[in-house]
């Protein structure tokens, strides 16, 4: 199967094993009918994820619940903790799971969101991970929202009769070579 499909998402695997090969945490993206958000394009399907974990020896599956949608889960290298990136309308931030007693922990400041995981562990109680300064949203989060708001009234304008585009040609003809 893992020769038909990596399952690396966007920003972090779909699913990952206890180191102790016990548990399995996967992400289960629900269908677009069922998507509260439409902007978040860059999130390729996380505005719409659930993650899960199973105990691999008994069969018992449990959903991890956070007040958003998850992604990218990532084990502590001794399994106690899961790490793992929760979205919301106006966050991605960095949520941390204590599996034994079920308390979570979740970062107030938001994810830089580069590469293709944007936390990993540095020991079994560490996580290091980029932030964006000042609270502010991540660059391509940002970007997405407002070039979906913006796009309708350009269009718009654009279909009007007479309208002028921009053209990055500026004065010179461009079949002159010039």
């Amino acid at each position: 199967m893992l020769k038909l499909d990596t399952f690396t998402g966007m920003h972090g695997d779909c699913f990952a094993f206890s180191p102790d090969g016990q548990r399995l945490a996967f992400c289960v993206q629900r269908s677009l009918q069922s998507a509260t958000r439409h902007t978040d394009v860059f999130l390729a399907g996380v505005a719409r994820s659930e993650l899960w974990w199973i105990d691999l020896a008994s069969g018992q599956i449990e959903e991890v619940t956070a007040e958003g949608d998850r992604f990218a889960p990532c084990w502590s290298p001794d399994g106690s903790m899961l790490a793992f990136g929760v979205a919301t309308s106006e966050s991605v931030r960095l949520s941390i799971l204590n599996v034994r007693d079920g308390r979570r922990l979740t970062l107030t400041g938001n994810l830089t969101l580069r590469g293709k995981r944007p936390f990993d562990w540095i020991d079994d109680t560490q996580v290091v991970c980029a932030m964006v300064p000042g609270g502010e949203l991540p660059r391509l989060f940002d970007l997405d929202r407002r070039a979906c708001r913006k796009a309708p009234q350009t269009w718009a304008q654009l279909d009007r009769l007479g309208s002028s585009t921009v053209s990055v040609l500026g004065q010179r003809d461009w079949r002159a070579g010039r």
